[in-house]
């Protein structure tokens, strides 16, 4: 009979993801990646996960100390700021400039409702792992980027999904839609 409780939960048969993040965030497209490394802190917590040649990464943090609200708009300033058109260091005659391509510009979507707050940015990243960099050698790989805060846990998580270029991503909205804040109630941290 415990075999039968044990087979119907699956909780010897979970992947990485899901034992390492289950009980706090939810998507069913990334339960199947395997943990490759985890670093832990007090107050942020970060993974790497891979499957096959896809990579993801995914730093949580507590929201204890830090604004909701502000933790998203950090985040979004960091990639949105990359992307801003700016003047060359040195204007000359071909440019004065620097600005990426409409095809080149990441496409944001965002969720909210009662238990979360969601932003998703579909976007390129070079070989090593770093956005804004807007030449053909800058769309080496594919990424969802992603910022969760679930209010209820006063948990934040950035989440990186990397990919190689010629790969199909989930679709961005479809992959903002899938995610689900665990709800534990508050937590306390001492």
């Amino acid at each position: 009979m415990v075999v039968g409780i044990l087979g119907l939960t699956g909780c010897w048969a979970k992947p990485d993801f899901a034992k390492k993040l289950g009980a706090k965030l939810k998507h069913p497209g990334l339960q199947k990646f395997t943990l490759q490394e985890e670093l832990l802190d007090a107050d942020l917590n970060s993974y790497r996960f891979t499957l096959g040649d896809q990579m993801l990464l995914v730093r949580e943090q507590t929201l204890a100390s830090v604004d909701e609200a502000r933790f998203i708009s950090d985040r979004e300033f960091l990639i949105d700021s990359l992307y801003k058109s700016r003047r060359t260091p040195y204007p000359g005659e071909i440019t004065a400039t620097n600005e990426c391509r409409e095809d080149q510009l990441p496409r944001k979507y965002s969720h909210k409702d009662e238990s979360r707050v969601l932003v998703v940015y579909d976007l390129w990243a070079n070989q090593r792992y770093m956005y804004g960099q807007c030449t053909d050698e800058g769309r080496a790989l594919r990424s969802l980027y992603a910022v969760l805060v679930c209010p209820q846990s006063k948990l934040g998580f950035e989440i990186k999904l990397f990919a190689p270029g010629t790969t199909t991503l989930p679709e961005a909205q479809k992959f903002v839609q899938d995610f689900q804040c665990m709800n534990l109630g508050p937590q306390v941290y001492l």
